[in-house]
């Protein structure tokens, strides 16, 4: 598992963000009352990052107008409502609906920060899903998992999408979008959430 240290690179090569950018946020988050990551040791004792850390770091760094809005924009993310927009699978026959291989296992009563942890979890999961997905019939057709997460700010509002191509998706959308003359839109891909949850197994 990774540490902090490593987790802020991770998070670093994915946003683009310069590294001593996503060590403040960290640091901020790490400094919070109560903490809003994981917090121990140094050096070897150092504590390993869970896939909520990750989640809430990405989060601050994506929807934080500055790095000293760390906490309060995490804290802000984390308390809006949370509203699914269902699970869509394709039919295979005309009254019966093909089971999707994997659910987030989330509620309304969670977060956008328990969402995204969810989704980060599949892809540390993904070779187990992939033995049950039939290749594509087409040489152009597209296959495996994907995802879609974006945050915007400064009026707060997420969404999330996970799914397997030709087999269903699940959507989230948290907060309620409204139209701002001014605002900031960030987001990410499987690509993303992949290297995340790589670093997450990292020994």
């Amino acid at each position: 598992m990774a540490n902090s240290r490593e987790l802020v690179e991770c998070i670093a090569s994915i946003t683009g963000r310069p590294l001593a950018s996503v060590t403040g946020h960290m640091r901020y988050l790490r400094e919070a009352e109560p903490s809003l990551v994981t917090t121990g040791g140094r050096g070897i004792a150092a504590p390993r990052m869970t896939s909520k850390d990750a989640a809430s770091l990405l989060c601050a760094v994506y929807g934080s107008p500055s790095v000293q809005d760390s906490a309060s924009t995490v804290l802000a993310l984390k308390a809006l409502p949370s509203l699914r927009q269902g699970i869509r699978t394709p039919r295979l026959t005309s009254d019966r609906e093909r089971p999707p291989l994997f659910t987030l296992e989330v509620e309304s009563s969670h977060s956008v920060i328990d969402g995204l942890a969810a989704a980060i979890l599949i892809f540390a999961r993904e070779k187990d899903f992939l033995r049950h997905i039939a290749p594509p019939a087409r040489r152009d057709e597209e296959t495996g998992l994907y995802a879609r997460f974006s945050v915007q700010y400064p009026q707060f509002y997420a969404t999330l999408t996970i799914g397997v191509h030709g087999h269903f998706r699940e959507s989230w959308v948290y907060g309620r979008r409204q139209k701002l003359k001014s605002r900031q839109i960030c987001e990410c891909d499987e690509d993303a959430l992949r290297e995340i949850a790589a670093c997450l197994r990292m020994q």
